[in-house]
């Protein structure tokens, strides 16, 4: 329990913001272990050559729900998954077929709550079943004013979990 706390408390505390490259994209973008994408030097703005400060790209969320950002090379836009390019970029290439979550949420976009996994291991639920003093500890810690996605992280649960249970749309037989 008092690992679990400690953990929560370093997840809290603000890291140093690392940049890489993006593979494939080098020179054009650059990825943060923040979860973070930025657009170096424009090449060319209208009909002359510009240069401007890094713009940090807007995040949009894909269809299935992970955050994503829109890269463009040689006139060609792609979106991509900012799990996908930190872990090429930080980690290296993908030897499995997935990204895979550590704490369960995928708003969570640190490098840290990201690994390559297997398809199987990808799909494995590895999140402890709640308990009504779970449901019961969620509730209090709402009402004391703590917002529900730090909740969330502090559970390892996802924020739209610990939204219904807050909200009594799930567990409604528990006070």
């Amino acid at each position: 329990m008092i690992r679990r706390a400690v953990e929560w408390v370093r997840s809290l505390l603000p890291t140093r913001e690392l940049w890489r490259p993006v593979v494939g994209y080098e020179g054009r973008y650059e990825v943060s272990n923040h979860g973070q994408v930025r657009s170096l030097d424009c090449e060319r703005c209208g009909t002359r050559r510009a240069r401007r400060a890094p713009l940090i790209l807007k995040i949009d969320v894909g269809p299935n729900y992970s955050p994503q950002v829109g890269l463009s090379r040689d006139g060609k836009r792609s979106n991509k998954s900012i799990a996908s390019l930190m872990l090429e970029a930080f980690v290296g290439p993908c030897p499995a077929a997935h990204v895979a979550h550590r704490i369960g949420s995928k708003e969570e976009n640190r490098l840290d709550n990201f690994h390559w996994a297997t398809h199987g291991e990808a799909s494995t639920k590895r999140v402890k079943p709640l308990t009504v003093a779970d449901v019961r500890e969620i509730r209090a810690l709402a009402e004391r004013g703590i917002l529900q996605s730090q909740i969330a992280r502090q559970l390892g649960l996802g924020s739209s979990a610990v939204s219904k249970i807050v909200c009594r749309r799930h567990w409604k037989h528990v006070d």
